[in-house]
């Protein structure tokens, strides 16, 4: 059994600018961006419980700078914070660990991006 909470875990990590410039970003999902786009179904909003073998499709949206969507991420375990490399760095804003992300374009190579975790 894996609990999600979608807006907490998932968020917008890169955008491409108008002028095809890749921004890195950090936009979370948000009501106010949700009704913005139209949505009536507020369902991607709430915490879901999947059993082994369940899918479910989500639709969430975020508000940030004009672009196009190229990468959005999702925290695996969202139960704590990492801790930053070194102690004298800021805490990292994304709560969770093990992050995963989707490109927002057809891989025509049929390969990924999986590393293990520096």
């Amino acid at each position: 059994v894996y609990t999600i909470y979608p807006p907490a875990q998932s968020f917008v990590s890169t955008i491409t600018l108008p002028n095809n410039t890749p921004q890195d970003v950090l936009l979370f999902p948000t009501y106010e961006a949700a009704r913005l786009a139209g949505f009536s179904d507020f369902r991607g909003y709430a915490g879901h419980t999947l059993q082994p073998g369940q899918e479910v499709t989500l639709r969430l949206a975020a508000k940030g700078p004009a672009g196009t969507l190229y990468r959005v991420s999702w925290a695996m375990d969202a139960s704590g914070r990492p801790a930053p490399n070194n102690p004298g760095e800021p805490t990292p804003i994304v709560a969770g660990s093990n992050l995963v992300s989707w490109i927002n374009e057809v891989n025509r190579e049929c390969k990924g991006e999986l590393q293990p975790p520096n």
